[in-house]
C-alpha cells in the first residue's frame, strides 16, 4: 500500500472517531459490553489506528533502495537476450541503443 493511500485511510477512519463507532457499530456476542465499559470495537480501532500511524511513520523514513549487484546483472541479462532479436531483424538503431544502455548500466554497476 502506499504511503498516501496510508494517509487517506488514516483520515477515513479519523472523521469516524472510535465513539462513533461503537455506537455505528453491529455488536456480536464477543463485542458485547455494558455501558462504562470497555468496547472491545473501539480497541481494535485504536489498535489499527496506531499500527496505520506507525506504518506512515516507518515508511516516510526509510531510504529509496539502492540497487543490487544482481540488479545490474539482471539488467544485463535481458539486454544480452534482446540482441538476437535485433540482430535477427537487421535493425541497426535498436542495436546501437543496445550499445548504449548496456554501457550506461555496467558504467552504474562500477559506481554501485
Amino acid at each position: 500500500m502506499s504511503i498516501e493511500a496510508m494517509k487517506q485511510a488514516l483520515e477515513a477512519m479519523g472523521l469516524m472517531g472510535a465513539d462513533l463507532i461503537c455506537e455505528a457499530a453491529h455488536h456480536g456476542k464477543k463485542d458485547r459490553h455494558g455501558i462504562g465499559e470497555p468496547c472491545h470495537i473501539q480497541q481494535r480501532w485504536h489498535k489499527a489506528f496506531d499500527a496505520l500511524r506507525t506504518a506512515i511513520a516507518e515508511a516516510e523514513k526509510q531510504e529509496p533502495v539502492a540497487w543490487q549487484e544482481a540488479d545490474y546483472d539482471r539488467v544485463l541479462q535481458v539486454i544480452k537476450e534482446m540482441r538476437p532479436a535485433a540482430e535477427a531483424i537487421k535493425d541497426k538503431p535498436a542495436s546501437w541503443w543496445l550499445d548504449r544502455f548496456e554501457e550506461a548500466v555496467k558504467q552504474l554497476k562500477e559506481r554501485a
